[in-house]
This record gives structure tokens, C-alpha cells and sequence, in this order.
């Protein structure tokens, strides 16, 4: 049997706060023991009155206890899930479903949750009592809400629905029956969860070990708490949604104020790039007959500065190119060494005036985070140490970054010799949009997000200051797990493997072709001609190819060896100069083939193609 209602209500004639409930029991329990004494045979009508009367109080204090349990679960739920913070919310919904489940003495209790557009299934959540099989959610996430047609009419006319037998459902819900004969469910029971007067989902119950009803004053009480679990699941939507918001705000900030000093950290290498290369074009062009003897090392060494400069000018797109994407949450084994360096070397010009950096970070294990976004709170830090020296006196004040390991986690510490902060302000300086700033000169989101950010690597960040003394930022990461030390060098290649290149920039194929002149190679100006080469002869031991070209893109060749020759599309480098659309990034996301971004270093190149061709495992080299 299957219903579906809207609107369950139930009435209490006696309120919990007016009566108590122990007073009823003990009363009940006293008129029960003078009723057992009594002999059945001077029972009189009014004795027989009063044991019904007794059963009738017996039964409506056993209600009340219940209702008092109903109405303190719902309760702690309502304020656990208002005052958790952001991070904890999805702990808070889990512990919610425990109390729920046991309550209601179900097998199983869970929140399905729909995509924000509301076509899909996005997340869930769920608790089993021990020994009863959960929900695959991971089979489920992405099914389209058209899997379903019968539940989601129910949903989105805002009824619950109650299925005491799954065997009588109706054909239209087949999906759902085959459903309850994957999990054993004998009766179940969804409501729909509605936030700001859309469908985001349902909360379910399941009973697996024998058929049972749900009576009003239960599915009342269930919807209660549904209502709370689903403006607690929006609230963390909402405050997800303004935190990336916050977060891109205070990332364009942080590029505001790092655009004047990095415009000049980058022209006074792009200064000597570009004369370096006009001395040697004007010496050839000139003295074609004096390219020898002294002027060989004019040239080595103008070439040299030349590589030197671009080498910076390089780094410091690359440091940009980092802080300015920072759109996957996904956490990753970060070089800590590396993203302080680059950290320093963007914030150069804003130290150079205020402090002398002192540094001891060498030597520390990789943490698990989030690279771009880890990136971006050593940025905040940095800026604000910096922020709290005045310009001018940078030979009497220092700013600190240390990292250690500590068992296992890294201890990252940012401390300055600068104003400090007030023992009344501290407490609130991770609070969003608290700020001692003046007007204008920003809203105070940055320690609000570093403290977010940190949170989500599964670190913590505290702060200690003491006024005209200075403050001190102390991270704790997480290691990254597995070994992140760099492979061995493998021996040199055969000279005669063969590598296809593949990239409409004339001048890139040029350089591809000069650098792996020792191997046997096959040029390709676009992607529709690398898949008229590959339909003929696709026996290449690497392929370069790059992403986005006329006629044909990357995806397209790798799709066309998966297809045709499977297998042989694992053995593409794909090659970006960094600019491409939404679909495209996704494609590189989903799939493990080795990545270059320009501009690169001709040995990275070299040291790739030795570890694949040795067969050796090179996934891990990915230049960013």
C-alpha cells in the first residue's frame, strides 16, 4: 500500500508544560497497584470505571513522554544545525539522521539532495543501524530526476510519500520498487525538503525487517524536522555561494594591490630579454663574418641573460597564473618550499620597504591542501604582515615565515615586529567583515577567509599579538599522504623512438623539433593533420599535441585514438598555452595525460620524455 498526503496536523489536549509528566506516571502507577490489590470479586462498576480510567492515563502519559522526547530531539536538532559553522554543517545533518533513525526505530535515515538547477541528484547523507547495507550514493550522484518520474510528482506537489508495501507500487514506479529489493526495504516513508519554494531534495526512512505505518503524530514530527534539515542545508548553500563570492572579492583585492609592484618586477627582466636579443640580432645582422673567437662568448652570454630573464618573467606569470584561477576546492600534495617562494617573490615590492624577510622553511614535507588557494592565504598573510610595519624603517623590523614538521602536520608560523593588535580586537579578527580599516580601504574578509580556507584543507590558524610588539600567524597542515619526492633520473632514451608533434605555432613546433632532434620525429601543423597521420601510422612512442588548434583540438585527437587504436591516446602530452573554454578545462580535468603549459623549459621536456619512454611512471609531471 502506498499514500501520499500534504499536511499531516495532530492535536495535544493536554500541554507538556502545564502537567508533569512524572506526577501522571506515579498517579497512573498508584491507581494500577490499589486496583491489582483489590480482589476482582468486590469489583464495582465504579472500580471498573477507575481501571479504564487508569488505562486511559497510563496511555496518555506513555503519549506525553513521547511527545516531550519528540519535542527535545527536535529542539537540539533545530539549534545544533542554526549554530554550527559552515564547515560543520554536513557532521550536523549525520548526526541529525542518527537521532532521527533511532527515534523512529527505522533501519535506515537519509537526505537525498538535488542539484542547485534541480535535475539531478548532487549529494547525500545517511545513517544505518549496524549491519544493514547503506544506499551506493556513488551510483546515484548525476542520476537525472527523470530516473525517478512517480517520487518527484509527489515531491514537487509537496506530498509526502508513505509506501507501506513496495510490491503494490505502481508501474511508473519501477524504479523505486527495484530500489527496495536492492535494500531489503519492507516500508519506507520521503518528504520533500523545500527552501525559498523549490524542491532541494527529500529526507527518507526506511524499515527493513518488518512491514509497519507511520502514525500522524510521527510523520508531523518527521516534517518537522525535515523543515529543519532543509533550511539548514540552504543556509549552507547560501553561505557557500557568498563565501566564493567574498573569496573572488578579496582575490581581485589581493591582485589590485600586487599589480603595481609586479608590472615592475616583470619589465626589468623583459628590459634585458628584450636588449640582450637586439645586441645578438644586430651583431649577426652586422658582422655575419665576426660570429667567432671573443664574440661566440658575447653571444653565449647574452643568450644566457636573455633565458635568465625570461626564466623570471615566467615564474612571475606562472605565481599570477595560480592566484588569479583558484576555482577547484580539491585538495592536492602542495610543495610548501615552492609556494612561499612564490609567495615572497610576488609580494617583493611590497616587503623590500617595510621589513628584511628572514626565512627557514627548507626541508619540510609536502602538506595536503589546495594549492591555489593555500597560495592565497600566505598572500593575505604576508600583505598583512607587511601592512603592520609603516614604510620606511625596513632595517629595524623583520618579518619571520618558518615551517617544521610536527608529527603529522606542518607548522607554517608568518610573525612580524609591527603595531600588534589590541587584546579587544583579537578575539574577533577571524569574525567576516570585521575590520579596524578605515573607510575605503577594505572590508576585512581576508583572516575571515584564510580561517574558511585553512579549515577546509583540514588545518587550523590561530594568531597571537601583543600591541607595539607584533603579531604571529601559526598554520598547522595536514602532510600529504604517499611519498612526493621526485623520481630518480632515468636513463637516456633510444635515439630511434618515435615522437609525433603536434601545434599550429610554427616557431613551437620549431622548438619541439630542435629539442628532440636525437629522436625520430613526425610534425603536425594542426589536429585534423595529426588524425590524417595517425589513421596511416599511429605506432609513435609519445605524442605532443597541443590543445587548442583550427580544425581539430587536442580532444579531438585523443578521441580519435581512443577510438580507433584504445590505448594509445594515454600516450599524449598535451600542451596549453592556458586559454581555453569551460569544456575544454573539463576535459583535461577528467583525464591523466601529462600536461605542459607554456612557456616551459626545454628539460623538463627532456626528463618527461626519458621517464615515459624507460617506462618509468611520470604522471606526477605537470608544470603549472
Amino acid at each position: 500500500m502506498s499514500t501520499s498526503f500534504s499536511n499531516p496536523t495532530v492535536t495535544w489536549r493536554t500541554s507538556p508544560s502545564q502537567i508533569s509528566v512524572d506526577q501522571l506516571r506515579e498517579t497512573a502507577d498508584n491507581l494500577r497497584r490499589i486496583l491489582e490489590e483489590k480482589a476482582a470479586a468486590t469489583f464495582l462498576d465504579r472500580d471498573i470505571d477507575l481501571q479504564q480510567d487508569a488505562k486511559t492515563l497510563s496511555d496518555t502519559v506513555f503519549a506525553l513522554s513521547r511527545h516531550l522526547r519528540y519535542q527535545r530531539l527536535l529542539a537540539n536538532i533545530s539549534n545544533q544545525l542554526l549554530n554550527l559553522p559552515m564547515g560543520d554543517i554536513e557532521v550536523g545533518i549525520t548526526s541529525a539522521l542518527t537521532e532521527l533513525g533511532i527515534i523512529s526505530n527505522v533501519e535506515r535515515a537519509y537526505v537525498f539532495l538535488l542539484s542547485e538547477d534541480g535535475q539531478a541528484l548532487a549529494d547525500a547523507y545517511e545513517w544505518t543501524k549496524e549491519g544493514v547495507m547503506g544506499h551506493d550514493f556513488s551510483a546515484f550522484r548525476g542520476t537525472p530526476v527523470t530516473a525517478f518520474p512517480w517520487s518527484m510528482e509527489h515531491f514537487l506537489r509537496g506530498e509526502t510519500v508513505f509506501v507501506e508495501d513496495p510490491t503494490s507500487l505502481p508501474p511508473i514506479a519501477a524504479p523505486e520498487r527495484g530500489a527496495c529489493e536492492a535494500l531489503t526495504i519492507v516500508s519506507y516513508v520521503n518528504m520533500p525538503l523545500f527552501a525559498g519554494g523549490r524542491l532541494i531534495g527529500w529526507l527518507g526512512f526506511d524499515s527493513t525487517t518488518e512491514p509497519r505505518t507511520w502514525n500522524e503524530e510521527e510523520l508531523q514530527f518527521m516534517m518537522i524536522a525535515s523543515d529543519t534539515i532543509a533550511n539548514a542545508v540552504e543556509r549552507k548553500r547560501r553561505e557557500e555561494a557568498l563565501f566564493r563570492q567574498r573569496e573572488l572579492s578579496q582575490r581581485v583585492a589581493s591582485m589590485g594591490t600586487l599589480a603595481a609592484g609586479l608590472a615592475h618586477e616583470i619589465n626589468n627582466p623583459l628590459t634585458f630579454v628584450v636588449g640582450n636579443l637586439s645586441y645578438i640580432r644586430e651583431l649577426i645582422d652586422e658582422h655575419p663574418e665576426r660570429i667567432e673567437g671573443e664574440d661566440i662568448g658575447d653571444l653565449k652570454e647574452s643568450v644566457s641573460h636573455a633565458h635568465e630573464g625570461a626564466d623570471r618573467v615566467r615564474r612571475i606569470v606562472g605565481d599570477l597564473r595560480a592566484l588569479a584561477l583558484g576555482e577547484s576546492s580539491a585538495t592536492e600534495s602542495v610543495d610548501l618550499p615552492a609556494l612561499i617562494d612564490s609567495t615572497l617573490r610576488m609580494t617583493s615590492n611590497q616587503l623590500r620597504h617595510r621589513a628584511q624577510v628572514v626565512s627557514d622553511y627548507r626541508d619540510v614535507p609536502a602538506v595536503s591542501a589546495n594549492a591555489s588557494q593555500l597560495g592565497q592565504v600566505l598572500l593575505n598573510l604576508v600583505l598583512n604582515a607587511a601592512e603592520a610595519i609603516p614604510e620606511g624603517r625596513a632595517d629595524s623590523n623583520t618579518i619571520t615565515i618558518t615551517a617544521k614538521p610536527q608529527r603529522d602536520t606542518v607548522c607554517i608560523q608568518i610573525r612580524d615586529t609591527g603595531r600588534g593588535i589590541p587584546a579587544d580586537v583579537l578575539p574577533r579578527v577571524f569574525d567576516p567583515f570585521f575590520t579596524t580599516r578605515n573607510v575605503g580601504e577594505g572590508m576585512g574578509m581576508g583572516l575571515s577567509i584564510c580561517y574558511h580556507l585553512v579549515r577546509s584543507f583540514g588545518g587550523t590558524i590561530d594568531i597571537t599579538s601583543e600591541v607595539d610588539a607584533g603579531s604571529c600567524v601559526t598554520l598547522r597542515l595536514p602532510r600529504a599522504s604517499g611519498d612526493t619526492s621526485a623520481p630518480e633520473a632515468a636513463p637516456e632514451a633510444p635515439n630511434k623512438q618515435r615522437i609525433l608533434i603536434v601545434d599550429d605555432e610554427p616557431l613551437a613546433l620549431a622548438l619541439l623539433n630542435r629539442v628532440l632532434k636525437k629522436f625520430d620525429v613526425v610534425q603536425c601543423k594542426n589536429g585534423r593533420e595529426a588524425i590524417d597521420q595517425l589513421s596511416k601510422d599511429d605506432s609513435f612512442d609519445l605524442i605532443f599535441c597541443d590543445v587548442m588548434m583550427p580544425e581539430a583540438t587536442g580532444r579531438d585527437v585523443y578521441q580519435y585514438l581512443k577510438q580507433h587504436a584504445p590505448g594509445k591516446e594515454e600516450d599524449i602530452v598535451f600542451i596549453s598555452g592556458g586559454t581555453f573554454t569551460r569544456e575544454m578545462a573539463e576535459f583535461l580535468a577528467s583525464i591523466t595525460n601529462e600536461q605542459l603549459r607554456k612557456p616551459f623549459e626545454t628539460k623538463v621536456i627532456r626528463e618527461l620524455i626519458e621517464a615515459r619512454l624507460s617506462n618509468q611512471d611520470a604522471t606526477d609531471v605537470t608544470i603549472h
